[in-house]
């Protein structure tokens, strides 16, 4: 396999190239290793046109902290957000939020922007619940 240029000891973001791979439909790939250690196998076409800088679990790592960035201090409900959070669970965004009664966090984004993660399970008990009546008390109160 010849490829026009050698991209053997070039870094492009995060990445550094190491090997040349097999060819896909007549484009050039490259094997890379990403500063987290991952290896992928990547178009020269697209490391070069800045498309490949790293690999997917650093470009979600990068997202997740850039949103909780620029949330950080925002009030949903009773819980304040703090910051990103390290946690990863199926490709879900978490970030790390503080209740008014100062219990910290982990919060999945979709639940917090979408309203269903407010308050913590103790503030959401006292606060947004009204008291329940046992059913017996309800049903011998005309006694």
């Amino acid at each position: 396999m010849s490829n026009p240029e050698d991209l053997r000891g070039q870094k492009f973001g995060k990445r550094t190239v190491f090997a040349a791979a097999a060819s896909r439909n007549g484009r050039g790939r490259w094997k890379v290793r990403c500063d987290c250690g991952r290896v992928d196998e990547v178009f020269g076409t697209e490391l070069r046109a800045g498309r490949a800088l790293m690999c997917r679990p650093c470009a979600l790592d990068e997202r997740r902290a850039a949103l909780a960035q620029s949330i950080a201090g925002q009030v949903f409900g009773l819980r304040t957000v703090i910051g990103a959070s390290r946690r990863k669970s199926r490709g879900f965004m978490f970030i790390t939020v503080r209740c008014q009664c100062g219990f910290e966090s982990d919060v999945r984004s979709d639940f917090l922007f979408s309203g269903q993660a407010n308050a913590c399970v103790s503030c959401t008990n006292s606060t947004y619940r009204k008291p329940r009546t046992p059913k017996f008390v309800a049903e011998n109160a005309h006694v």
